[in-house]
């Protein structure tokens, strides 16, 4: 199965092999069976889609339109039995899906193997990280879909969920292959999995330049992040057609700037703060009680360990000074995220944004801050030299990060509501 894939300012169609397949949809004339809508998106780990939040209002009402659009076909012929003209769409509207009621939505986030260290990596080893991971990209997928439904008109949206995550494990020939890979580019240090855990590493973080092996471990490591969405409805199935799998809305998917790894190469000091910044509360979103701060903390732990350089980057120019200013920092990770994102934005062809007037952004800039903060402070509390990568691994240290998120937002919601 091809599928596209956005790179160096071109739009290719890669083969991701069975990992993405079906590749296409059943749909029976005469059954009994009830009818369903199924298909897979590839999935490139980024912090603003996991959160649920844009980069840029924009581009995702141009990604949820387009994945609307994808859904009218499928259930147009799987589940309407319309035809395809798209003048017959333009006449009938959303209104031909009245009275369709979803009955069970199912959705799995999958995730490539490697987690917070090169043990992640041994076969059979299944990473509950990953599997939370994958829960989280499963639940967003979930919520964009209920979204869209909703939108085309289906009366009831509120079926039965299963969500979970899974781990995606490397093949044998996999694991040969990416060893001999990491070895190509001089990392020959350690066991087998130590080789391939620093490739992966770099890779995560666009340390790796060569296009060819950029390629390569698109198709090996990022074939394995997708989500798998089957909708069951309440009604029977009426018609039978043998479709490929669409891939319009995959090519929304594949263009929305989902690809934020950031770059670990070393990075200039960051000059000393201007005075008087504004407070960064004062920029905060509007909040109410059914905010959850455990979401919030689990989105925030997903991207630091998915984008470990980049933070660790960030630590380090802190690290050795005083008390960090929380304010101040999650100022300097706002325009970190800036550099980082534009730089990427420009070479897909995209206008620059500024996370700093996006509220939802700079609320998740200061949990991000608060848990650099309580990194850097575990990491002095434990002598001199001690590698915050070694503090982060520790699940202590990430539960109490957690709860100073959960306790974060408990605050800021009851000051909301006294206001």
């Amino acid at each position: 199965m091809y599928v596209p894939w956005f790179r160096d300012g071109r739009v290719t169609f890669e083969d991701f092999g069975r990992i993405l397949e079906p590749a296409y949809l059943d749909v029976s004339r005469k059954s009994d069976k009830p009818r369903t809508v199924d298909f897979v998106v590839p999935y490139a780990y980024a912090r603003t889609f996991d959160t649920g939040d844009p980069i840029d209002a924009s581009h995702y009402g141009e990604m949820e339109g387009l994945m609307a659009d994808e859904m009218r076909r499928q259930l147009a012929d799987n589940v309407v039995g319309l035809a395809w003209d798209k003048a017959d769409y333009a006449r009938a509207g959303d209104t031909r899906y009245a009275g369709l009621s979803v009955d069970r939505i199912s959705v799995t986030g999958f995730t490539s193997p490697e987690a917070t260290g090169p043990g992640s990596l041994e076969a059979g080893s299944t990473d509950p990280e990953n599997v939370e991971l994958g829960e989280i990209r499963a639940g967003d997928a979930g919520r964009r879909l209920k979204e869209v439904l909703t939108r085309l008109g289906v009366d009831s949206v509120d079926g039965i969920e299963d969500i979970s995550g899974d781990e995606v494990q490397f093949s044998a020939e996999e694991f040969s292959e990416l060893e001999t890979i990491a070895e190509s580019l001089g990392m020959n240090q350690g066991t087998t999995e130590d080789k391939i855990y620093q490739l992966l590493s770099a890779y995560n973080a666009d340390r790796v330049t060569d296009p060819e092996v950029v390629t390569r471990l698109d198709q090996l490591v990022a074939s394995k992040r997708f989500v798998e969405v089957t909708v069951t409805f309440k009604e029977k199935k009426k018609s039978t057609t043998l479709l490929p799998l669409p891939l319009l809305a995959l090519l929304v998917l594949a263009l929305r700037p989902l690809t934020r790894r950031r770059d670990a190469q070393p990075q200039p000091p960051i000059e000393p703060a201007p005075v008087g910044r504004p407070r960064i509360v004062d920029t905060l979103p509007p909040l109410d009680q059914t905010d959850n701060g455990l979401a919030y903390a689990r989105n925030v732990e997903v991207d630091i360990n998915g984008n470990f350089y980049f933070y660790q980057g960030i630590v380090d120019r802190y690290i050795e000074n005083g008390t960090v200013d929380v304010n101040e920092l999650t100022h300097d990770i706002l325009e970190q995220w800036n550099e980082h994102d534009n730089v990427r934005r420009q070479n897909m062809g995209q206008s620059s944004i500024d996370h700093r007037t996006n509220p939802r952004q700079v609320l998740y800039a200061q949990f991000h801050a608060q848990a650099l903060v309580r990194l850097m402070v575990e990491a002095r509390q434990r002598g001199p030299h001690t590698p915050v990568s070694t503090v982060w691994q520790d699940r202590t240290v990430r539960q109490g990060i957690a709860q100073d998120i959960i306790d974060t937002l408990a605050r800021l919601q009851r000051e909301a509501a006294a206001n």
